[in-house]
């Protein structure tokens, strides 16, 4: 997963968020520590985070940009929140009010708030979408039984291939264990 994270300042509330993305080992990119200009970096990541008092002019830019490419956006503030209209509009609008998420938070609430915003990405619907290609070497035996099994269940064979992926995926009671964990950090 990649995510853009943008901070106001080097706070310490923003060098934590930063090294909590690292140990969770989240690919991350920031205008804290990048040499790559900002909206190619966000154009690559799935997600923003923000954490900002205002909504000041890069921050609505990136706000902007994530809301036009679909991406979700977690902006964190501190405890007096935001008073920018833009953003309450942006939260309280049916097409956005899903990818936009606004909370406060602190040292001792940021850990939380950080590992459900990525769980909640990783089970984002666009993730289950089928667009790595993969190369699969069959021997000529197991290419006859895909063969013929397409035709006796009328099913594409990489289809049948990603259902039978899937049920393992379902029935494995490890990975869904490492699911729950995946974005935990000690």
């Amino acid at each position: 997963m990649v995510v853009y994270f943008y901070s106001q300042n080097q706070d310490e509330i923003g060098k934590h968020i930063f090294q909590h993305l690292r140990k969770a080992q989240v690919d991350v990119f920031s205008n804290l520590s990048t040499t790559k200009p900002a909206d190619t970096s966000l154009n690559t990541a799935d997600a923003l985070l923000i954490h900002s008092t205002t909504l000041d002019e890069e921050s609505s830019y990136f706000v902007a940009l994530a809301m036009s490419e679909n991406k979700p956006v977690l902006f964190l503030t501190d405890s007096r929140g935001i008073k920018s209209k833009t953003l309450k509009t942006l939260k309280n609008n049916k097409n956005f009010s899903d990818k936009m998420e606004i909370k406060q938070c602190d040292l001792q609430s940021i850990d939380d708030l950080i590992l459900n915003f990525l769980q909640k990405l990783d089970q984002n619907s666009v993730r289950d979408m089928v667009n790595i290609k993969y190369t699969l070497r069959l021997s000529p035996k197991m290419s006859d039984y895909l063969d013929w099994k397409s035709k006796q269940i009328a099913i594409r064979k990489a289809d049948w291939l990603r259902n039978l992926i899937n049920k393992s995926i379902e029935g494995d009671k490890e990975y869904q264990k490492f699911l729950n964990t995946k974005y935990k950090v000690q």
